[in-house]
């Protein structure tokens, strides 16, 4: 646990969320290679995110 608090933390929204966007544009490629031409049927990528974050500390987070 003590190596996680150690870690750099986020000075902003886009730099919280940057892991995910490579997270999906990585699994994008992934996808297209196991379902070939049916990965528009067949294929996707689901992302959930869970955050204690208010809305409004959120919003302007993005302003």
């Amino acid at each position: 646990m003590k190596r996680i608090d150690r870690l750099a933390k986020p000075t902003s929204l886009a730099a919280a969320v940057q892991p995910l966007f490579e997270a999906i544009s990585n699994a994008v490629p992934s996808v297209r290679s196991k379902f070939g031409v049916s990965v528009t049927i067949k294929g996707g990528v689901f992302a959930t995110v869970n955050t204690n974050c208010k809305k409004a500390f959120l919003q302007g987070q993005m302003n």
